[in-house]
């Protein structure tokens, strides 16, 4: 028999069994370790929850607990005790309404406990073994979460015997139009797979279901139905193509539908403020700018891992507060952002100073500054206009950003959804940047919700797209991508323009190349911020101000570094993939790791750096073409 054991400690108690050197969880769990054997353990600051198999009946159990707590000199109100019987069909239904979204999903599950006892009755288990599903669900949103739920579910419900589990399996993708290699290995697979559910990723297999050599396996998997539950996997696509695919899965077997909508930044954060709950701790209002951050770091790079990544944000976030903790002799647990600013520690500036700060700082760049304020002007006069009485129509903000890398583009973009959060104008200011090529998704139908959620994610901020003019390049099924990433972009763009602005970045050529091709688009954009190469003077003193904030050096160093940068030939100055400030900041490392590196080897510990640090780093493969075309 299962007991559920939870119980609750008042702060005080806690405090006060801790200065007298008494552990109350671990009591607790050894005296219930000896009534039998404990299946499930979760214990926190003030909750412990057990999971007893055992002979004894509730009444001794929670006898026995109450004995163990009153040894410790407990008052009745600082525990509360709760036992009862542990009904995993009530457990696992918990399980399932508190996850978030996965709406079809749920329905799902609630069917099947209505008709369980009836398809029992009826003996209709080879008929309920018959029933297959089609789940459109992109990877890190939860799809073993979900087979496992289901497992658990058929289990409980008298629909699997004992020992049936999940099996996970990919049909990798065909080498040629006639290679069945990937389905014989699948086939071979499912045989060995023990009974229960078996889950086969078909992604990249959705344009080719109707084909001959897949049905043969369709038709090996038909033979197996009264062992095994399939459950095909695709990413979330659009309706129609999904539609397609079941279609084809129909012919030979019965296919349920269940779709998962991506998930939003919100229902990330929302997980990760669970997760923190129970450890104890809480979220303060000011630390989420600081996650929307870190969620946005980690899914610039395009491997984010869904509720993966955001556990392993939450793990950060504890142990840099518990490290701060102890490093200020604190027991705070609400968590602020000064406690967990340096999990990003490229952007503690970000939240120290205001944006106009920000932006008077930025070396240089007074066109480029004058433009944005004139930008930052027309919104704000429409604010005033609508504060006032006089409601006109919300002006189209959405810019597009011309120039070579290193210029400032992606500094000026995240200043500006910074400032208009401070203005008012946006309601969350965050910055999503992201390349063009991450809007166009890996199969057909999965361009357009790909870029809705990522528009989604965007509302009330900054959708900053890099190397825009990729979406306009090359021909066939890629290129059909570009173009309905954005078609898809250009209705996100419209439909919300009062919570939404999006800046295009690159090369002033590709990108007009791209807007030429797409009148709508370019009407849509009302704005255009140009981007100079910074002069030479400009670089060099960005690089000492670099060196400044962290170094000493002398005269010498100052001299070698303002002949480097004044002597950069014309051919590569000019050349639009010249790094600019990029090219100073990879320079500035180079010369700070040298000088480290040499110190290492010297009695001598400083922090300076000297003009031999610098000549070795411009005598790197990577600097050496700044020098190459001199005379």
């Amino acid at each position: 028999m299962l007991i559920r054991v939870e119980i609750s400690f008042r702060q005080k108690f806690l405090e006060r069994a801790k200065k007298e050197g008494i552990l109350p969880h671990t009591e607790i769990r050894e005296k219930l370790d000896e009534l039998g054997e404990i299946q499930k353990l979760e214990i926190d600051q003030k909750v412990c929850k057990i999971l007893l198999e055992t002979e004894k009946k509730e009444k001794e159990i929670r006898h026995i607990v109450e004995d163990t707590i009153a040894q410790m000199e407990a008052e009745k109100n600082d525990v509360r005790i709760v036992i009862g019987k542990y009904e995993p069909l009530n457990e696992i239904q918990k399980e399932i309404d508190h996850l978030s979204g996965a709406v079809e999903f749920k329905e799902l599950t609630q069917e099947l406990v209505g008709i369980a006892d009836r398809i029992k009755k009826m003996n209709l288990m080879k008929i309920y073994f018959a029933q297959n599903y089609l789940f459109a669900v992109n990877d890190g949103c939860g799809l073993s979460t979900y087979l496992r739920l289901l497992w658990r579910l058929l289990e409980a419900l008298g629909l699997f015997e004992k020992g049936m589990g999940v099996t996970e399996l990919k049909l990798e993708a065909p080498s040629s139009i006639l290679d069945t290699a990937p389905l014989n290995a699948c086939a071979e697979a499912i045989k060995e797979s023990k009974k229960g559910i078996i889950s086969i990723d078909i992604s990249d297999w959705i344009a080719n279901v109707t084909e001959l050599r897949f049905k043969r396996l369709l038709r090996q998997m038909n033979q197996w139905q009264e062992d095994y539950i399939f459950v095909f996997r695709v990413p979330f696509l659009e309706r129609n193509i999904l539609e397609r695919v079941r279609k084809g899965l129909m012919d030979l077997m019965v296919i349920r539908q269940i779709s998962i909508v991506p998930f939003s930044q919100e229902d990330y954060k929302k997980y990760l403020d669970e997760q923190v709950k129970q450890y104890g701790f809480e979220m303060a209002q000011d630390s989420w700018p600081v996650i929307d951050e870190k969620i946005n770091e980690e899914k610039k790079d395009g491997y984010f891992y869904g509720f993966n990544t955001i556990q392993k944000i939450m793990n950060e976030v504890i142990y840099t507060k518990a490290k701060n903790c102890f490093l200020t002799n604190a027991d705070n647990k609400v968590i602020q952002s000064a406690d967990i600013i340096e999990i990003l520690p490229d952007r503690i500036g970000q939240f120290e100073k205001t944006g106009e700060e920000m932006l008077d700082e930025l070396d240089g760049l007074y066109e480029v500054k004058r433009k944005v304020r004139e930008i930052i002007a027309l919104a704000e006069n429409w604010k005033y206009c609508k504060e006032h009485g006089k409601e006109l129509e919300y002006p189209c903000m959405h810019m597009k950003f011309l120039g070579n890398p290193g210029t400032g583009k992606t500094s000026i973009a995240r200043i500006v959804g910074k400032i208009f959060y401070e203005k008012g104008i946006l309601n969350k200011g965050s910055f999503i940047e992201i390349s063009g090529r991450e809007l166009c998704g890996r199969y057909i139908g999965e361009t357009a919700p790909k870029t809705m959620a990522v528009c989604r994610d965007a509302y009330g901020s900054v959708l900053f797209i890099d190397e825009a003019y990729a979406l306009y390049q090359g021909e066939g099924e890629h290129g059909d991508y570009g173009k309905e990433a954005l078609l898809t972009l250009m209705t996100e763009m419209e439909n919300h323009r009062d919570n939404l602005v999006v800046i295009f970045a690159g090369y002033s050529e590709e990108i007009e190349k791209m807007l030429e091709a797409n009148p709508g688009l370019r009407d849509r954009i009302p704005h255009t911020v140009h981007f100079p190469n910074y002069a030479r003077e400009e670089l060099f003193s960005i690089f000492m101000k670099m060196v400044q904030k962290d170094f000493e050096y002398g005269k010498r160093f100052e001299e070698k570094a303002r002949s480097f940068f004044m002597g950069i030939p014309d051919k590569i100055y000019q050349d639009k993939k010249f790094g600019n400030v990029r090219m100073v900041r990879n320079l500035y490392e180079r010369v700070w790791n040298n000088a480290l590196t040499r110190q290492q080897f010297s009695a001598k510990k400083e922090w300076k750096v000297s003009e031999k640090d610098l000549e070795t780093a411009i005598h790197d493969e990577e600097f050496r073409k700044y020098r190459a075309y001199r005379n």
